[in-house]
């Protein structure tokens, strides 16, 4: 008994370190709200599209899950450069 135990134990683990691979390397996007949010919509639209046998709605789906592709080629802004430039003055001390 005493191996099997071990071996289910060294199973939960190695299955819960595969949970955060690769996760560590990137930051997560600050846009990933709309993507989850456009992908959920796209993926219910096309479902019902589907079980309607409506091609206009799953055209639309379609649509709506190339905008969520698309929603991660838009520019993210470094957080580190925006302190920086709002910590930087123009010079003058702020008098006038």
């Amino acid at each position: 008994m005493c191996a099997g135990s071990s071996t289910g134990t060294q199973g939960r683990l190695a299955l819960n370190l595969l949970v955060f691979i690769g996760r560590s390397g990137r930051p997560s996007s600050k846009y990933l709200d709309w993507k989850v949010y456009l992908f959920m919509a796209g993926s219910a639209l096309i479902l019902a599209g589907i079980y309607f046998d409506n091609r206009w709605v799953m055209w639309g789906a379609l649509v709506l899950l190339a905008t969520a592709f698309s929603v991660r080629f838009l520019p993210e802004s470094d957080p580190e450069a925006d302190d920086a430039s709002e910590h930087v003055s123009d010079g003058d001390g702020g008098d006038a």
